[in-house]
């Protein structure tokens, strides 16, 4: 008998999940088998939801009590679920501008939060994100951000450059870039990983934090590393964060790279120069027609005939060269790598008299030397 009440079940519950309509037969016969068989939590999950569909709230939650102090995590956390599901269904049940509807809201967040208390996979931390952003529990959505980015399991690059876009809604830059360096791994086409790539960093540009920019582009920079397009995009990067000595680092590779492909007779020898001084012994040896030497103070990039450069990144490159040598003398002899500047020489000897005038006096007079001027 019991048997042929299990078949009875499973075609009851197979045709009343494929309609989505629950009906009152359906429960009453996983009623019967919960009778005797109380800790098949997979038949009294199936009869929370058919009770849920016809609006049975109370009895739901009396058997969500049982599922809640069940041993197997999986029943204890479908019985929150389905907690939320019906929180949901009550405060949408509300008008929009009810008390009534924002007080249960609230609770729904609660519930929310109750989830993440969990371990959770990917797909159901998307899920719960897009539940925080509808019910705009902003700081919710984050805390489910950065679950995400924890996650190390693999993840889609549109799936990855997405939730980059909601962080950024968000306002939190540092979990944007960060998701769309995730997409750059993701990839594997060049185009694509550039525009992931140039897309993290001006995220954190935008939120003002230049110094971590420079450093994760240095970070994960990658198969990127000899791409002209990036190169220059980091040039003007680091020139718009102040950063001329990664200006300059930027330019080198930038010059570096546009003379082994306008040289390819210089190939074998260019390839082992570490910078730009070995670039120039380098070029000894080469036909250098139309290359000459001019000075860094000229007031605009001297024109070239047949220049082994770019246009673009010659000219980007004096100007990066150019600021660099006419950062002001006073930050030099602050930072103490002009030893032999007069500047500092002289900053020295008035701060020794200032500190030791008096004791020198006294010394003089106590040998009998004139006193100075």
């Amino acid at each position: 008998m019991l048997v042929y009440l299990q078949s009875a079940l499973e075609q009851r519950l197979s045709a009343s999940n494929a309609s989505g309509r629950p009906d009152q037969l359906t429960i009453e016969y996983l009623k019967v088998f919960l009778k005797a068989q109380p800790q098949a939590n997979r038949l009294r999950v199936e009869l929370v939801k058919q009770l849920i569909g016809i609006g049975k709230y109370d009895d739901a939650r009396q058997h969500l009590a049982l599922l809640s102090g069940a041993r197997d995590p999986a029943s204890r956390l479908e019985a929150a679920r389905l907690e939320y599901e019906i929180r949901q269904k009550e405060a949408y049940a509300e008008r929009e501008s009810s008390p009534r509807r924002q007080q249960l809201v609230v609770k729904l967040q609660h519930q929310l939060r109750v989830l993440l208390g969990f371990p959770l996979n990917a797909d159901q931390l998307i899920t719960l994100l897009q539940r925080a952003l509808a019910l705009g529990a902003g700081a919710t959505a984050k805390l489910i951000l950065a679950r995400l980015l924890q996650n190390d399991a693999p993840i889609r690059d549109d799936a990855a450059a997405e939730l980059a876009r909601q962080s950024l809604g968000l306002g939190d830059y540092r979990t944007s870039a960060a998701f769309y360096f995730r997409a750059m791994q993701a990839s594997t086409a060049l185009d694509a990983q550039r525009n992931y790539y140039m897309n993290a960093l001006r995220t954190l540009q935008s939120g003002g934090l230049y110094a971590e920019a420079i450093e994760a582009a240095d970070q994960h920079i990658g198969p990127l590393r000899n791409d002209k397009a990036t190169l220059l995009f980091l040039t003007r990067l680091a020139q718009s964060a102040n950063r001329p000595d990664a200006a300059e680092r930027y330019v080198k590779e930038l010059l570096k790279l546009s003379m082994l492909e306008r040289l390819p007779q210089a190939v074998p020898r260019l390839a082992r120069c570490q910078g730009m001084h070995d670039f120039v012994l380098a070029l000894g040896g080469l036909d250098r027609q139309g290359i000459r030497i001019v000075r860094a103070a000229a007031a605009q990039a001297p024109r070239i005939t047949n220049p082994p450069f770019d246009e673009e990144i010659y000219t980007l490159g004096y100007n990066v060269f150019l600021a660099n040598r006419n950062r002001p003398m006073r930050a030099c002899w602050r930072n103490r790598q002009c030893v032999n500047s007069p500047i500092r020489r002289r900053g020295e000897n008035v701060w020794r008299r200032s500190v030791n005038g008096a004791e020198c006096r006294r010394k003089r007079h106590r040998n009998g030397w004139p006193m100075p001027v």
